[in-house]
């Protein structure tokens, strides 16, 4: 007599169960992921903080708001040393997403300070003493300028950032300040005069700010 054993149902089974998750392994998986990455916390779409300066905004507050893709527009407002200040341009963000490396170029205004009275070092043509330090009145006229700047965008938590700015800022207008001390026989020194200068917007960029991200 002949046994025929017949295929158990339940191995089978088990096969056949084991064949499908072979199969669907790969596609479950990035379907998962792609699942999971739906629940991820959203990045910032603006910021807002405050800052300081040099040849950037003096003391102030910024903001910056999301526009398209990579790009970003920012607007500052403070106070420097040439007058109240307001700057505003377009940010490049390589990532997207607010943070790391940028790229901004910007336009500044600088309100200047009409009769203006500061201590500094004149030539007295008149007087044995050549130089001495006397309170003298200027108008500084306002200014323009446009701005190169490199940022990087230091991720602090999950929303906010610290900023460190690097940059060039290049002086439209000229001249930019008038002595108008009524002695018509004294002069500013040379001392002086590059102060003026050193006070006036343009120049070497330098800042930092810490700036919080909203939704």
């Amino acid at each position: 007599m002949t046994l025929t054993m017949k295929p158990n149902s339940i191995t089978n089974k088990a096969l056949l169960m084991l064949l499908m998750g072979f199969l669907f392994a790969f596609p479950v998986q990035h379907s998962l992921s792609q699942g999971i990455s739906a629940f991820a916390p959203p990045e910032p779409e603006a910021f807002i903080g405050l800052g300081v300066g040099i040849n950037d905004y003096g003391v102030g507050l910024g903001a910056e708001i999301y526009l398209d893709k990579n790009l970003w527009i920012y607007g500052m407002g403070g106070y420097s040393t040439w007058g109240y200040r307001l700057t505003g341009g377009l940010t490049y963000y390589p990532g997207q997403n607010g943070f790391k490396s940028a790229i901004s170029l910007g336009y500044s205004y600088a309100s200047g300070a009409p009769d203006f009275i500061i201590e500094m070092d004149v030539d007295k043509r008149y007087s044995s003493q050549s130089v001495a330090e006397e309170e003298v009145r200027l108008n500084l006229f306002p200014l323009s300028t446009i701005n190169l700047v490199y940022s990087y965008n230091a991720r602090v938590g999950r929303k906010s950032k610290l900023v460190f700015n690097a940059g060039y800022s290049f002086l439209l207008t000229d001249p930019f300040y008038e002595y108008t001390t009524s002695d018509s026989l004294t002069d500013l020194t040379d001392g002086s005069k590059q102060f003026i200068s050193w006070m006036a917007p343009g120049g070497i960029i330098i800042g930092a700010k810490f700036m919080f991200g909203s939704f």
